[in-house]
């Protein structure tokens, strides 16, 4: 059965095996119980032949070949086990090398987060500086409204008072070159009366000679 190949292990030689079987009272597993009883009493007939484990020493004793092959074998461990010291070795070497290297990395990660944390502080201040700009935007663009409008009345004032002095100085010009005209039309008037005088004392002088 299965179970007796689970056991086969534990069935012969010089092993000692205790097996524990479990029946049950309820009439639904009376075939169950007879088998587990038949499989028992099949289990307690079963016969053992133990059988010492002795080594045969007729060859080491009767000409040396098993002394020589001993030492071959000796000597072979011997080289495996230098092989494997060699390789122990660079394997030691190579997980030096890798604790090194991980240390580094370590280190270049420390490095780094050391940094983003430098980046971070600084991201919050910008933030807090930009967020107190933006507080501040609102006064300043009514101050420089303000200040603007300023500058814009004073700059119209001093427009309209050049503006001002320009007419009053345009009208000075134009009662000036008024009276310059008055007076170029008296001497006109006056060069006039002149030559009809000097035209009628010559038309006179004519006659008289005449």
């Amino acid at each position: 059965s299965k179970l007796t190949r689970l056991l086969q292990q534990a069935l012969g030689g010089r092993s000692k095996t205790v097996v524990i079987f479990t029946l049950s009272p309820s009439v639904c597993s009376a075939d169950e119980s007879f088998n587990t009883l038949k499989y028992a009493q099949e289990a307690q007939d079963i016969k053992n032949k133990p059988v010492a484990c002795v080594r045969s020493l007729s060859r080491t004793h009767s000409g040396g070949e098993g002394v020589a092959e001993l030492q071959a074998k000796l000597a072979w461990t011997k080289t495996q086990l230098d092989e494997c010291s060699k390789q122990l070795k660079g394997k030691e070497l190579e997980l030096k090398a890798e604790a090194e290297r991980s240390q580094r990395l370590e280190r270049q990660v420390d490095a780094l987060n050391l940094s983003l944390q430098h980046t971070r502080h600084h991201g919050q201040q910008l933030r807090a500086a930009v967020a107190a700009v933006l507080e501040r935007l609102p006064q300043t663009e009514a101050a420089m409204a303000a200040a603007f409008s300023e500058m814009l009345a004073e700059q119209m004032s001093t427009v309209t008072k050049q503006t001002e002095q320009g007419i009053s100085n345009v009208s000075t010009t134009f009662a000036a070159v008024s009276r310059s005209s008055e007076c170029v039309g008296d001497a006109k008037a006056h060069a006039q009366q002149c030559v009809e005088q000097r035209r009628g004392g010559v038309v006179a002088l004519l006659k008289t000679r005449g």
